[in-house]
Order: C-alpha cells, then sequence, then structure tokens
C-alpha cells in the first residue's frame, strides 16, 4: 500500500540583513523577478513498513505522474498486490497517468473522499 501525494516548495531568497540598527535608515532587501525557485516533489509513503519513496520535479503532469505509479509499483515488486491510494487531484485520473500502471493486475487505485488531507499520511511528511 502506498499513499500518494505532491507538493510544492518555493525558495525565496532574500539580499537582505538579518539584523539593522533601530531607525530611519534601515536597509531596504530587494530581490529581482525569477530568482525564486520552485520544487515540485511527488512522495508515496508506505503505512506499514514506514518506506519513503519520492521524486523530485519542476513541474509535475500526468505522464510524470504516472511514471511515479510505475515507480511505486517497481519497488513493491514483491507484494501480490499493491493499492495506491490518493486524492482527486484531476492529474490523478487523466489517462496518461492512470495508464501507466493499467497493465500491471496488483495495482489498484483506492481514491480518498474530497477535501479530506487527513486521511492521507503523507501530508505530514510535508509538514515534518
Amino acid at each position: 500500500m502506498w499513499f500518494e501525494d505532491e507538493a510544492s516548495f518555493y525558495r525565496n531568497a532574500t539580499v537582505a540583513r538579518a539584523w539593522a540598527p533601530r531607525g530611519r535608515r534601515q536597509p531596504h532587501a530587494r530581490s529581482r523577478p525569477g530568482t525564486n525557485a520552485c520544487w515540485r516533489m511527488a512522495a508515496g509513503l508506505d503505512p506499514v513498513g514506514g518506506r519513503l519513496n519520492y521524486r523530485r520535479y519542476t513541474r509535475i503532469d500526468a505522464p510524470l505522474i504516472g511514471q511515479f505509479y510505475a515507480q511505486l509499483a517497481a519497488v513493491s515488486a514483491a507484494a501480490e498486490r499493491i493499492y495506491l491510494v490518493m486524492d482527486n487531484w484531476p492529474v490523478h485520473h487523466h489517462p496518461n497517468a492512470t495508464n501507466a500502471v493499467a497493465g500491471d493486475d496488483r495495482v489498484s487505485i483506492l481514491w480518498l473522499p474530497t477535501y479530506s488531507p487527513w486521511l492521507n499520511p503523507t501530508e505530514k511528511v510535508w509538514k515534518w
């Protein structure tokens, strides 16, 4: 069983000092457009074994999600049955994502109810 989820992480770099004297003449931090980076992560958490399998991307689309599903199935090569549990993000339902594991009879996709992140333990990984 794998609980799957995605998250975006933004790096907001700054040129500001961590300390400045009090008063009217404080330094101004100036940042240029395009200096911030965004990483997108897809992660699968095995709640029984405690394993975390993840991939980092610059963008996430349906074919990449499908590749990640196939990666989770490959990691569980010895399993007789694999359950992929995930939320109802439309990309998860896309044929380019689901076709990646459609040929593997061991894989079943279980959908969590809408707006219920507390049911997915991978959400706590993003918190940590």
